[in-house]
């Protein structure tokens, strides 16, 4: 996995982000591009002090930031210019995702199975709220009904692809519609994709979870724009 870069995208996570940056950087990875998307609390200042703790983790993880927050899509985007790895994935700096995980995750694409993979949260034993999951199920449902694919869990964060195709993708979503605009393209250009299953910790509102119902339109009218004008998204 040492071709692997690893984007961080964080708003307000002084909670977490110290202790999730511990556990990627247990993993046998290329990087780390830790996005500050216009932190309001003490997050930034967290993640100098940790990086100051260890000269060695500075030639490891870089820091890019935003001025305001402009949403999780826009932090993937300036992640993603910075990219030196052959393949990247996207981490939350929340402790919903389990880093444990990306051996497994990279393993289809290595083995040539797949182009691109996308981590499944369906079989973990907690799955957060219920309308969480009502809205994830239909983000999965309109997915596959406009591109005839099979997506189970089109919203989970964990996606695992060579750079070249992140690139190709050629995203433009700055909020959590990225996701919907991510598996949106790669059904609609003909990518060869699977899931895996992965650990799964849900959080709480009251703990930081951010995305809610107006994500959900978001990526609605993401998916019908892709499939329906497509014209404009395309490389």
């Amino acid at each position: 996995m040492d071709n692997l870069s690893i984007i961080i995208p964080f708003y307000n996570e002084e909670k977490t982000l110290a202790r999730v940056l511990k556990n990627v950087l247990k993993q046998d990875i290329l990087e780390v591009i830790a996005v500050d998307d216009g932190s309001k609390d003490r997050s930034l200042k967290i993640l100098e002090d940790f990086l100051s703790s260890d000269p060695n983790l500075r030639l490891r993880v870089e820091i890019v930031r935003h001025k305001t927050n402009l949403g999780k899509g826009a932090a993937i985007l300036s992640g993603l210019k910075k990219s030196k790895g052959q393949y990247v994935l996207v981490q939350d700096a929340d402790l919903e995702y389990d880093p444990g995980d990306y051996k497994k995750l990279l393993e289809p694409i290595i083995k040539g199975d797949a182009q691109f993979v996308i981590g499944n949260r369906w079989q973990a034993k907690k799955r957060g709220y219920l309308l969480a999951q009502a809205g994830n199920l239909y983000m999965n449902i309109l997915t596959n009904f406009l591109f005839g694919s099979s997506f189970k869990d089109s919203y989970s964060c964990y996606k695992l692809g060579p750079t070249k195709i992140w690139r190709a993708l050629r995203l433009k979503c700055q909020g959590f519609e990225i996701e919907a605009e991510i598996t949106g393209k790669l059904a609609n250009k003909g990518y060869k994709t699977c899931e895996v299953p992965i650990s799964y910790k849900p959080r709480s509102f009251s703990d930081g979870k951010k995305i809610n119902w107006k994500d959900v339109y978001k990526g609605t009218v993401t998916l019908l724009w892709i499939r329906f004008k497509d014209g404009i998204y395309k490389s």
